[in-house]
């Protein structure tokens, strides 16, 4: 505890009840601006006193207050036998390796004791742990491959007679335009952030050099390449480095990062999935489909035959690769326009030529029947502590790790591995991170976590690549930013290079959260500040670190006004949460669309909630008229969970807060599909009895079915928006259209 912590928190207490001098509220701000433990107290302190400060005055049950007290006394002398104990040591986070499971961990309530007023042991159950969005999506198990390829060769041939190009020979992959430097050391410049939110006009973001930033790696090596794996159909499948995917409905693009965006691409790669309701295989697809007309090729290590065939229309020529297996039609196909202003056509054609042969060496179809009601396994969730899994089909739940304190976890691209970031500090509540570990996705058996850093203070990661993890982080030596972490591809997975400072962040920015990346990994983005009364935003920064500025501020979107008491302002609002729908470079200008959740700054860890606003329409004011929702005062919901498919479709929850004699009511779970900005086809989906919560909200790998954990409160205080490490709580997945639940995973009979 750093010096004159003790004199503080009782000045934190004093401050919290309104009986502070100004000379001992100076003291308390100047304290913890400086200091993370009482900094975290003050705003626990706050927020319950926010919270009973709402509630109605009552005189307290004698019963009430004697058990009050007698808890009161059983916690302290508990902690006195406690203290009392000789200490064990420091414990390395190595809990994994071993096979016993560790202690349980003590209980939200006594690890608080360690600096609890009077007043805020009476709230201790509404401290707020900040929600882990996690990510379902799902391993795949004995792939069979299609024509594979070596480091240098591919094996699909080159020359392809079409109606425009007559025969061709198959060209080299074209090497990255280097722009800037990638990683370049943090400079004043990039420091610099925009006073002003940098959206004008119908999605279009400003941005300084709106130009790729390039990645390093050889294009003609496949090691260099990227893996990803469609957790909706099971298939993997290689794309070169400067390249982007995203997916629309059944269809994921390749487009190359280049001046003319998607827009003007000179060539790109397209994979269909289709139904196969007739059981096709390339021999009976050939004929029944193309009259005979395609070449059938066969494939390699074991892998079923495949259809090829070109052609051209009016605009582009094609070539294309069918790939069957019993439930689905995978279509790969190379487009290249005619027309093109950066180079001539048989150039582009030949160099689509490249990318496309090594791709269809490098694709993986899932195995045969493994496919699951949602998609390819699992769903990750917190369950306790520790981070486990469990696939949409209500199979394999299992324990990913054992004796850690996960703080945050997001799983890789290619779905192999997961990161979390890991504290084994038992005694706090919201001790920081201190440990990065990934672990494999994939192993059926007991998996061991791999250290990858123990010398930085993790508040958030995401993954930026399949070989490189992003993380907001203080150094050691106090330097506060956001990092960059190369990962090996390989297997075993190893530690390439020490965390790599992208940004420095300045003190404006404590609390930066929220972590996420644009869908064309152009734009990394993250919210901040957080904390009491702080108006936070959405800021952007470029991948290597330059660029820094802030995209939406917490004053741009008009606050609704519902009725005169209730009326925000623009200046005592905040963004709460946000999700990226869109994100692209096209010809000179970055073309990006949010969603976001914007409300009140007070107490921003218990108010989670807020109106639902689009970041290219946010002037235009709230996305959702309260109203629509047809539940009972609806101009006091608040929208807490976002979650956004790629098939177009958003699902959000409303909560009432301090209702019906309760901390927090949920009021309603809603889907809608999103067009031009607007939500269309509202539809209130089944909701959990009363008084239970949903937190964790998110979409099936496929896109068709909701995912959430079903929040079983002990206490009328408690956050059912949130998961707490409260292990009342169920896993269940909902199918929008029918209505149907399914329990995935039940803690309580556990």
């Amino acid at each position: 505890m750093q010096p004159g912590c003790d004199e503080i928190e009782f000045l934190i207490s004093k401050y919290v009840d309104g009986e502070a001098t100004s000379e001992e509220r100076v003291l308390v701000d100047d304290h913890i601006a400086g200091c993370d433990s009482c900094a975290y107290k003050f705003t626990s302190f706050m927020e319950m006193a926010a919270l009973f400060s709402e509630a109605p005055n009552r005189l307290p049950d004698p019963i009430v207050r004697s058990n009050v007290f007698s808890d009161i006394h059983r916690l302290k002398e508990a902690e006195r036998r406690r203290e009392e104990l000789p200490a064990a040591g420091y414990l390395a986070p190595i809990f994994a390796q071993s096979s016993q499971v560790p202690p349980r961990k003590p209980s939200i309530a006594s690890r608080m004791w360690s600096f609890a007023s009077p007043f805020a042991v009476m709230g201790t159950a509404v401290a707020a742990l900040l929600v882990i969005m996690t990510l379902a999506t799902p391993p795949v198990t004995n792939p069979v491959p299609v024509p594979s390829v070596s480091e240098d060769n591919s094996i699909m041939p080159g020359g392809i007679a079409t109606q425009a190009l007559g025969s061709m020979r198959n060209g080299g992959i074209p090497s990255p335009v280097v722009t800037r430097l990638v990683y370049s050391s943090p400079s004043s410049e990039s420091a610099t952030v925009r006073s002003t939110a940098t959206f004008v006009g119908d999605r279009v973001l400003d941005l300084a050099e709106p130009t790729a930033v390039m990645e390093g790696g050889d294009p003609r090596k496949l090691s260099s390449w990227h893996l990803v794996r469609d957790p909706a159909y099971g298939y993997s499948v290689s794309y070169p480095p400067n390249w982007w995917t995203h997916v629309v409905g059944s269809t994921r693009y390749f487009f190359p990062w280049g001046p003319g965006g998607t827009r003007y691409a000179p060539y790109w790669i397209e994979l269909r999935v289709e139904g196969n309701p007739q059981g096709y295989t390339a021999e009976t697809a050939n004929a029944a489909m193309f009259g005979g007309a395609c070449k059938v090729e066969s494939g390699s290590r074991g892998g079923g035959k495949c259809l090829r065939r070109s052609f051209t229309d009016e605009t582009s020529v094609y070539d294309e690769l069918y790939a069957f297996d019993s439930a689905h039609i995978y279509i790969l196909r190379a487009k290249v326009p005619l027309d093109s202003s950066l180079a001539d056509l048989e150039t582009r054609w030949s160099e689509a030529q490249g990318v496309f042969a090594r791709m269809s060496g490098s694709m993986a179809l899932a195995a045969y029947g493994s496919e699951g009601p949602s998609g390819y396994g699992p769903v990750l969730f917190l369950n306790g502590s520790d981070l486990w899994s469990v696939n949409s089909d209500r199979s394999g739940a299992r324990p990913l790790t054992r004796g850690y304190v996960v703080r945050q976890f997001a799983l890789s691209p290619d779905l192999r591995h997961v990161a979390f970031a890991a504290t084994n500090d038992f005694s706090k509540p919201m001790v920081e991170a201190n440990y990065l570990y990934i672990v494999d996705s994939e192993s059926d058996g007991p998996v061991t976590p791999r250290l990858l850093v123990s010398d930085l203070t993790i508040y958030d990661i995401a993954w930026y690549s399949d070989r490189e993890l992003l993380a907001i982080g203080r150094s050691r030596e106090g330097l506060f930013g956001v990092y960059v972490l190369a990962v090996a591809s390989d297997k075993a997975v190893s530690i390439d290079t020490m965390p790599l400072l992208l940004t420095e962040l300045s003190s404006e920015m404590r609390g930066a959260r929220g972590l996420a990346v644009s869908p064309d990994r152009q734009l990394i983005t993250f919210l901040a500040p957080l904390g009491e009364q702080k108006g936070t935003d959405i800021y952007a920064l470029r991948p290597d670190g330059s660029d820094l500025r802030k995209i939406v501020a917490h004053n741009d979107p008009l606050p609704p006004e519902l009725g005169v008491e209730d009326a925000l302002t623009h200046e005592n609002q905040a963004v709460k949460s946000y999700t990226w729908l869109d994100g692209r470079l096209e010809n000179g200008k970055y073309y990006g669309d949010l969603l976001f959740t914007c409300g009140t700054y007070s107490s921003p860890t218990l108010y989670r909630g807020g109106f639902l606003y689009s970041a290219a329409g946010a002037p235009r004011g709230t996305m959702l008229n309260p109203f629509r929702l047809a539940v009972g005062d609806a101009d006091k919901v608040q929208i807490v969970h976002v979650a956004y498919s790629s098939r177009g479709k958003v699902a959000l929850t409303g909560f009432y807060n301090l209702r019906d004699g309760r901390a927090e009511v949920l009021a309603g779970l809603w889907t809608a599909d999103v067009v031009n900005g607007n939500l269309l086809n509202l539809q209130a989906q089944p909701i959990p009895a009363t008084p239970n919560g949903i937190a964790d909200l998110q979409w099936s790998p496929d896109g068709e079915a909701l995912i959430y954990r079903e929040v079983l409160p002990r206490r009328e205080s408690s956050m059912v928006s949130r998961y707490e490490g409260d292990l009342y709580f169920k896993m269940v997945r909902l199918d929008p259209e029918s209505g149907e639940q399914t329990i995935l995973y039940d803690a309580t009979t556990r």
